[in-house]
């Protein structure tokens, strides 16, 4: 009977249970290494002062895993993988170092799934992620809110969380513009940035603008309206309903 329920004992989902920044830490441990050279579970594990048998050295070589850094064999031994050595050795620019922790963060199967709901809107609570992960993303509600924090304490590392809204773009991460722009197919844009005016009006901070509307503008083109912070979302559906029917008329755009 024992046997039986033990075997139904339901399986949480694989999440990353470390964040992509403690992963980061644990493959630089290795950077010395002979590169490619498998190593084995038992001398990482001395190496980061600890048994190869506890919960939190095989949830940290799960994630690395997940984060692409490593890959593990049967043999209970794993390989650094090019973006490990990317990451510990690094002889990029910042800019590329941070695609590339981008990158690393949207790799793992969950994430994967999670971020195309989460992007560009107002990141919710902690404890909303984790209510989401056990109604959505089948993680057990033991380990749910873990989950959560994780990816949270993530993105927060990466600086992808701009004005309460998580945001993977490289260039509104390092300087989240305030802009209006349009642009075609062939390069051609109009843009307002910061400092400008409008009609003589200066522009608000960027700091008081949450994520963008895309409104089409014809051939291809589209415009890009960032919204105030406190806007809802009737008011942004409004404003959007409204720019692109004076699109309609003025520009003729279907």
């Amino acid at each position: 009977m024992s046997a039986e329920v033990k075997k139904s004992k339901p399986k949480s989902k694989e999440y990353p249970a470390v964040t992509l920044g403690q992963a980061i830490e644990f493959v630089g441990k290795f950077k010395d290494y002979p590169r490619g050279k498998p190593i084995s579970y038992d001398v990482a594990a001395k190496e980061c002062g600890v048994s190869s048998s506890t919960k939190s050295f095989r949830y940290t070589i799960s994630s690395a895993k997940q984060f692409g850094l490593i890959s593990t064999s049967t043999g209970l031994t794993f390989t650094l993988l090019e973006p490990a050595y990317r990451l510990v050795r690094p002889t990029e620019s910042e800019a590329a170092l941070r695609t590339l922790k981008i990158e690393c963060f949207s790799t793992p199967k969950l994430y994967a799934e999670m971020l195309p709901d989460l992007i560009g809107k107002s990141l919710p609570s902690v404890s909303t992620i984790e209510n989401l992960l056990v109604n959505y993303h089948q993680i057990l509600p033991t380990t749910a809110k873990n989950a959560a924090q994780k990816f949270v304490d993530s993105a927060t590392e990466l600086n992808i969380i701009q004005n309460g809204v998580l945001c993977l773009d490289i260039e509104s991460n390092s300087n989240f513009p305030t802009e209006i722009n349009a642009e075609n197919s062939e390069g051609n844009n109009t843009e307002i940035q910061n400092g400008s005016t409008i009609g003589g009006t200066p522009v608000v901070d960027a700091k008081e603008f949450a994520a963008p509307l895309n409104i089409p503008f014809g051939d291809k083109r589209k415009a890009v309206l960032y919204m105030p912070m406190d806007t809802t979302k009737e008011d942004a559906e409004y404003v959007k309903e409204m720019i692109a029917l004076m699109f309609k008329r003025v520009y003729k755009v279907d």
